[in-house]
């Protein structure tokens, strides 16, 4: 029976990494969607994580840089990293 709390912990921990890949696609797509439009980006509300959304320039002209950063705020050192870019229209 000791091994219980490690395989509820193990459990919740994939589903909060799990959860964290379904939100971080969702506001890459939202970003780039925003970015081929030049749309502002919408106010995202996913209670128990955070996240970030970087977007830079690149060396071509319209060319924009995405990174998306997702993590359950319990564990704010297990990050989800997706990182694109959206030519802007």
């Amino acid at each position: 029976m000791s091994w219980v709390p490690v395989a509820i912990q193990t459990k919740v921990k994939t589903e909060q990494r799990t959860r964290a890949i379904f939100l971080a696609q969702e506001i890459m797509e939202d970003t780039k969607h925003c970015e081929l439009f030049n749309l502002p980006l919408p106010n995202w509300n996913f209670p128990d994580f955070g996240w970030t959304v970087n977007r830079s320039d690149d060396s071509i002209p319209n060319l924009r840089i995405l990174a998306v950063r997702v993590w359950h705020n319990e564990r704010p050192n297990d990050i989800t990293a997706f990182d694109t870019k959206a030519m802007r229209r």
